[in-house]
């Protein structure tokens, strides 16, 4: 997640701006960060921010240090550090981040993985409980 101080810091650095009402077709690539008010068809690759705006709308692959979604992405993400989800963010595809952070209103609509170091990590479901739902009789309830 990128916090609200590190997200106006990124924005305060952005180097690349594609503005609202303006159409990019190809492959960026940036050491810097980049904001995406309009749209890409086309990947974008970036060892720093990218920020997709409120507005922005990717139609392709990501690979950025770190990712501020707002608006929408169609395509794979992979993001080295951390990404953030605020409402009304997008995805259609699939992510891999180190760190992934949602707000009520994102959706993601694919796969999403955590690069964070546990790849070794073997997970287990635990069975439910098996006990009866509480009728409307009962005083008191057993979770």
């Amino acid at each position: 997640m990128l916090a609200k101080k590190n997200t106006k810091q990124a924005e305060a650095e952005i180097n690349t701006v594609i503005g609202e009402n303006t159409t990019f077709e190809g492959i960026i690539t940036t050491e810097s960060s980049l904001k995406v008010e309009g749209t890409v068809k086309g990947d974008i690759r970036s060892s720093g921010h990218v920020i997709v705006g409120t507005k922005g709308f990717v139609d392709g692959n990501i690979n950025a240090g770190n990712l501020y979604v707002a608006g929408k992405i169609n395509g794979d993400v992979n993001v080295q550090q951390k990404t953030q989800f605020v409402s009304g963010g997008y995805l259609h595809g699939n992510i891999i981040s180190n760190d992934i952070s949602m707000e009520i209103g994102s959706m993601i609509d694919g796969m999403c993985k955590t690069n964070n170091g546990m790849e070794g990590l073997e997970y287990k479901s635990i069975p439910p409980k098996n006990k009866e739902l509480p009728t409307s009789d009962d005083k008191t309830v057993e979770v």
